[in-house]
C-alpha cells in the first residue's frame, strides 16, 4: 500500500522555559522523537502565548517557575486562548515544584 510513516503528521510542540540550558535540552530530546516536531521555543509566558497564538502548537511543555508570568499563570491565559491545547508542566524544583 502506497501508506507512509512520514505521510502521519507530527504532533507539534512548543518548548517554554527561562533557562536557555533547559529549553535547548528539552527541545533536543524531543527533537529525538520521529512523531515529535518542536516548531517553537520561548524563555516566557507572554513571548509563549504569543507563538501560541501564531503557532498553534499541539502541545506545550511549560515550566511551573519562571520570571515574570509565572507557568501556572501562564496555562491559566492559555486555558482561555486555547482551551484544547495539551500541556505539560515540569520543574527543576522537586519538593515545591511538585507542589
Amino acid at each position: 500500500s502506497g501508506w507512509s510513516r512520514s505521510a502521519v503528521p507530527r504532533t507539534r510542540v512548543l518548548v517554554v522555559d527561562d533557562s536557555v540550558v533547559v529549553r535547548r535540552l528539552v527541545s533536543e530530546a524531543l527533537s529525538r522523537e520521529p512523531d515529535l516536531e518542536v516548531v517553537a521555543t520561548a524563555s516566557s509566558g507572554a513571548i509563549a502565548l504569543a507563538r501560541v497564538e501564531q503557532l498553534g502548537p499541539d502541545v506545550v511543555t511549560l515550566d511551573v517557575e519562571m520570571d515574570g508570568m509565572s507557568g501556572l499563570e501562564t496555562l491559566s491565559r492559555l486555558r482561555e486562548l486555547r482551551p484544547g491545547t495539551r500541556v505539560v508542566m515540569f520543574s527543576a524544583l522537586t519538593a515545591r515544584g511538585a507542589e
